[in-house]
């Protein structure tokens, strides 16, 4: 007889969506898109021969036998929840951790849930935003025990031989494209398909500190997106660009992928640039025969989560 196994994302998914009392709003709760939940529910009542929800034309209401699964899969999940506040709180020893990582929201919100589930006032953390460059002097020179680099994807072999041979390990997160991130009442938030030549008359944000390593500049405006506007602001720290995208509507910048709910508390939009080619390989660094912490797998689990959640269409890649 084959066994079954659930995880507790099913679950999660589950009781919001009992909760919300509607597919799609958990959906947008979950940073899910509809599919990809409606598709979790259908492959549990499927696997378990139960119904869960029926579906109407507001939403869904819990049958009986639903009713008595969220109510089981709430106490699994605050049960999950105090043991891994207990694992996390009883370590006596505090915690010591350096990332160093690339400007990106979706690797910030990963460090941030993995802090809220953690709830350990026993850490001493270094979470450095920083350039490639820095990524790679920090884990093989300055004691950083993890890292993120990003980097072209056609060149991520030459990285991958390059980390191996400085006596470090990877592991690749995700390839994905740059987007347009501007205000919702930027003029061309509303255009359905934009061109390199659109963004000329507008100012882009640039991070002045970008360097891929071991290319030279000119070769790196191969790989960057098109930065032909009239003017420029270079910028460094990642929170001043929402500000300053907020209350510039005329401003725009390449993003890696956001998460919906930073965007819509900025009132921000991403778009597609149909001319823009080139993609990116987000990559996870650290040192050869080195065992991660806890604090780190947990970081990195988090990290993936939401890796998974934008790629799968909830919101910009």
């Amino acid at each position: 007889m084959a066994v079954n196994y659930m995880n507790i994302q099913q679950l999660r998914c589950i009781v919001e969506i009992a909760r919300v009392g509607s597919i799609t709003k958990a959906a947008e709760n979950l940073y899910m898109n509809q599919p990809n939940l409606s598709r979790t529910v259908i492959e549990f009542e499927k696997e378990y021969g139960i119904t869960l929800f029926i579906r109407n034309s507001q939403g869904v209401i819990l049958t009986d036998s639903g009713k008595k699964v969220v109510e089981k899969a709430e106490e699994i999940i605050k049960k999950t929840n105090d043991l891994n506040r207990f694992l996390y709180n009883n370590d006596k020893e505090t915690i010591n951790v350096k990332l160093a990582v690339p400007r990106s929201s979706y690797i910030s919100v990963a460090f941030c849930n993995t802090i809220e589930a953690v709830e350990n006032n026993k850490l001493n953390i270094s979470f450095k935003e920083c350039n490639n460059t820095d990524v790679l002097n920090d884990v093989m020179i300055n004691g950083y025990n993890l890292g993120i680099i990003r980097i072209p994807t056609e060149l991520e072999s030459k990285y991958k031989k390059m980390i191996t041979s400085k006596q470090m390990q990877f592991q690749e997160i995700w390839n994905f494209k740059y987007k347009i991130l501007f205000s919702q009442n930027h003029p061309l938030a509303t255009k359905q398909k934009l061109q390199f030549n659109d963004l000329k008359e507008y100012s882009v944000l640039l991070h002045d500190d970008e360097y891929i390593p071991f290319v030279s500049k000119e070769e790196i405006k191969r790989y960057t997106p098109s930065h032909d506007s009239q003017s420029k602001i270079l910028i460094q720290e990642r929170g001043s660009q929402f500000d300053i995208l907020s209350n510039l509507p005329n401003t725009y910048m390449w993003t890696t992928p956001i998460p919906k709910s930073l965007l819509e508390n900025h009132k921000l939009v991403t778009k597609k640039c149909i001319d823009n080619k080139q993609s990116f390989s987000d990559i996870l660094i650290y040192p050869k025969n080195y065992t991660l912490t806890d604090f780190e797998k947990l970081f990195i689990e988090n990290v993936f989560e939401i890796k998974y959640e934008l790629e799968n269409g909830n919101n910009t890649v």
